[in-house]
């Protein structure tokens, strides 16, 4: 939307730019008429007008030269747009491909690990080789695991939905499940 309405304001700038050149130029009126005066018959008409724009020149050129650098301005803006958006489309695909990775990190290796470092505590908690400090700070660490992993999909969703909001283009399935986390090749 941003590109669409700064390429509207080059082609406004454009427009105003070609009217400041005709500005200069002989404008003449053609008219005809005809008209029916009762009893003095009919009566026709002609006319055409000219307007040389004799001391003009200097006026039309400041009108030009302005236009030609509010076009300039136009074609400028509409080129750090592009830009702006291009760096954005750029910086989304990278957050949602880094928390895709760490998405899978989370859930292949980490959960897993602190998951198994919980069941082996709990079981020597149970045969009294440890205390309970050590089996609360395992659950603490397989709670963050788990809260880490949740922030990193929701920050991969947020990135393919400014994706999606810069491009236009539907990057998540609108049919995604709760609790599915929308895959769709981003980051693989």
């Amino acid at each position: 939307p941003a590109l669409q309405r700064d390429r509207a304001g080059v082609e406004r700038a454009e427009l105003a730019l070609n009217l400041a050149r005709k500005d200069g130029s002989i404008d003449y009126t053609v008219g005809a008429g005809w008209a029916t005066m009762g009893s003095m018959g009919s009566m026709y008409q002609a006319k055409v007008d000219f307007n040389v724009p004799l001391f003009t020149r200097s006026r039309q050129r400041a009108a030009v030269a302005q236009q030609l650098s509010e076009t300039e301005r136009a074609r400028r803006s509409y080129q750090a747009t592009g830009n702006q958006v291009l760096f954005q489309i750029k910086d989304d695909w990278l957050q949602s491909a880094t928390a895709w990775r760490l998405m899978r990190l989370y859930s292949t290796t980490l959960l897993p690990q602190a998951t198994l470092t919980l069941e082996a505590s709990m079981n020597a908690y149970e045969n009294g080789q440890t205390d309970l400090m050590n089996v609360l700070t395992n659950m603490m660490a397989v709670l963050d695991a788990e809260m880490a992993y949740h922030e990193e999909e929701m920050n991969h969703h947020l990135a393919l939905l400014r994706l999606e909001e810069a491009t236009g283009v539907q990057v998540l399935a609108d049919d995604t499940p709760a609790g599915q986390s929308g895959r769709t090749g981003v980051g693989r």
